[in-house]
């Protein structure tokens, strides 16, 4: 190899060097807003759920008979509160979830007629916000930023448990996060950083 083409390998090579390292740094630097980004979400919700008052306890009748008892099974899934359209928003949630409640104990008093209904079990499947960036045009269908979207989420979600709890002796709840609580597009943040999950 003539020195001429040495030189002109060595150039590249510093070249590719460089532009390795500017890379590097723009990950690194994407990584660090990343995590300040899921830093500053839960900082906030945080803040938020300790400025909420503890609310009185509710301790509802017994049943005493002895009979067998069933289950309430509630299954709520797919709210995404914060999503926008013709026909649905957060009042519109949250107006369907009490409707879903009192269904649920119309249902459950038919039940108690015959037999003890002592304990609900609500199932909370997944995608309970709507989300920002899950997918491309997805904020002309959004009402609510991320932080909204998490506190209307529990508020409807705190009431749908009180009224079970004014209702059922005993009231479990069982969570599943689904896409729509990511934060952002697939593979963008860890998969633990999901708004269902807080």
């Amino acid at each position: 190899m003539s020195p001429r083409d040495e030189l002109a390998r060595i150039a590249v090579i510093e070249e590719l060097q460089t532009a390795l390292k500017k890379a590097q740094q723009k990950l690194a630097k994407r990584e660090d807003d990343r995590a300040a980004l899921v830093e500053a979400v839960y900082r906030a919700a945080r803040e938020a759920a300790l400025a909420l008052k503890t609310p009185k306890p509710i301790v509802p009748e017994r049943d005493r008979r002895t009979k067998k008892a069933e289950v309430a099974l509630l299954h709520a899934t797919d709210l995404q509160i914060g999503k926008k359209t013709a026909s649905y928003d957060v009042e519109t949630a949250a107006r369907r979830m009490e409707t879903f409640a009192a269904k649920a104990l119309r249902i459950t008093e038919i039940q108690r007629r015959d037999h003890p209904v002592r304990e609900a079990v609500l199932l909370l499947g997944g995608d309970m916000v709507e989300g920002l960036d899950i997918f491309p045009g997805q904020a002309w269908e959004v009402e609510a930023h991320l932080f909204e979207q998490l506190f209307e989420t529990v508020r409807i979600i705190e009431q749908l448990v009180r009224t079970l709890a004014a209702n059922f002796e005993t009231v479990r709840v069982v969570c599943e996060f689904g896409n729509h609580g990511r934060i952002g597009r697939y593979g963008v943040m860890p998969k633990g950083d999901n708004l269902d999950l807080m």
